[in-house]
């Protein structure tokens, strides 16, 4: 039985404290079906030319576009109100409806229905809420305000403009 082995180390810079050798063996047969697992596994998208877990962990060399993906996230997460699950926390996860109009950017709204499960429907007034989910467009009653499609939800998310008839349970502005 021949046997095979890939075998790695970590630590052999000078200033390193440690030295670690690590590695696998096993028959010669199983390390060429593993191999072709592997190829098959970095042509899946997001392609990779190679595997480096140091890489991997640091976001660089073919992980980069990760970090440059992650920054930009960061730095549009920072700008949104804490607590991100603020609808959820007021809720206790009572089904809420997000109701709102003349609505051009929804990234916003789209975090405030990730964070917030408990936000079930998007509505807009003037027919401007777009997916990914289903939307729609209630008609007011002219006598009471009331909204057409009524899903019997406890809780309202307002957008500014629009003014719901109940008690206000949180703001969040």
């Amino acid at each position: 039985m021949a046997l095979q082995a890939y075998i790695d180390d970590s630590g052999n810079e000078p200033r390193d404290r440690f030295f670690v050798l690590g590695g696998f063996a096993t028959q010669a047969d199983d390390w060429a079906a593993f191999t072709n697992e592997w190829d098959t596994l970095l042509k899946t998208p997001p392609v990779l030319a190679y595997f480096k877990m140091s890489e991997a962990n640091n976001l660089t060399g073919e992980f980069a576009f990760a970090s440059a993906s992650n920054r930009a996230s960061d730095r549009f997460i920072d700008n949104i109100r804490r607590p991100l699950t603020w609808v959820d926390d007021q809720t206790g996860g009572a089904p809420t409806l997000y109701i709102g109009q003349q609505m051009k950017d929804q990234d916003s709204e789209w975090l405030l229905e990730f964070w917030n499960r408990s936000i079930k429907a998007v509505w807009s007034l003037d027919g401007t809420a777009q997916g990914p989910g289903p939307t729609l467009t209630p008609d007011p009653r002219e006598s009471d305000g009331a909204l057409s499609h009524d899903p019997g939800y406890p809780y309202v998310v307002e957008e500014k403009g629009i003014e719901v008839t109940g008690t206000t349970v949180a703001t969040h502005l």
